[in-house]
């Protein structure tokens, strides 16, 4: 269940999780099953956000709609998307062919900018290109969270740490944040404490440092979301690793902004 001290720094919700139709979840992973595992767990609320790599996938957003349609829930259940920023081009315009009811819209960044590296690529490149690399994606971050109806930042400086420079999230690297923070601050776009983080990063000295990115954050005033990223009914609502790591940021339930605009949702009948 989701209760108890350990998750008192955080409000009773997966803002993350993915279902079979994205390609890489286990086949349990319907809307459905989704849905019960959640209440079962006791959670208030959910944002499902499948993956939108390109423009092809954009049908499966209209095949979730259909089978959001007729779920009757007992807690609050929103569909999202998590659209990747397309690593052809600088600027997110894929983001803009999101219908904007598919709320809360997180962006994520799993290549590199003009590049066929993925995240998961643990390539042998130059320090030279990966300082490039480095500059590339700050640049094309910060364009994307500019981009109108962006809600949420997906697991910020995972991809700087796979093949980036950057062994620990100290120094130069916290410099660097400090800018794209204050852009997100002004557009209202959430920093994701994200549960599959601590199986992304390659290091103990990655994991004991990034805290320091949203305790940079909080402080310049961005607000936050919180995911487990599931792809397996297990992992819905696991989410003990980003507690660990809010607490340590300094984070409490009231850093967290739930997105109560617009979009597709579904709330529990009224008796």
């Amino acid at each position: 269940m989701f209760s108890g001290a350990e998750f008192d720094n955080l409000p009773a919700v997966d803002m993350h999780i993915h279902t079979v139709h994205c390609g890489h979840c286990s086949a349990e992973m319907t809307l459905p099953n989704i849905v019960h595992r959640a209440e079962r767990l006791g959670l208030k609320q959910i944002a499902v956000t499948d993956h939108v790599w390109n423009e092809q996938q954009l049908a499966m957003l209209d095949v979730l709609e259909q089978e959001f349609e007729v779920v009757e829930p007992q807690i609050t259940v929103r569909l999202g998307a998590e659209v990747d920023v397309d690593p052809r081009h600088g600027d997110g315009r894929l983001i803009e062919q999101i219908r904007p009811c598919f709320r809360p819209l997180i962006i994520a960044t799993h290549a590199y900018p003009q590049s066929t590296l993925m995240w998961y690529d643990d390539g042998h490149v130059s320090r030279r290109t990966k300082r490039s690399l480095l500059k590339k994606w700050f640049r094309w971050v910060t364009a994307a969270v500019r981009r109108e109806n962006v809600d949420v930042l997906a697991h910020p400086g995972v991809l700087l740490s796979r093949e980036g420079p950057e062994l620990r999230f100290e120094a130069e690297i916290l410099d660097r944040f400090t800018d794209l923070f204050g852009v997100m601050r002004a557009h209202g776009v959430a920093f994701e404490i994200n549960e599959q983080v601590k199986f992304k990063l390659l290091g103990p000295q990655q994991l004991d440092t990034y805290h320091n990115l949203p305790a940079l954050a909080a402080e310049l005033g961005v607000k936050f979301s919180v995911g487990s990223d599931s792809h397996q009914l297990a992992q819905i609502g696991q989410l003990h690793w980003a507690s660990r790591i809010a607490r340590r940021a300094g984070l409490q339930a009231a850093d967290f902004r739930l997105y109560k605009g617009c979009g597709l949702v579904k709330r529990p009948a009224k008796a």
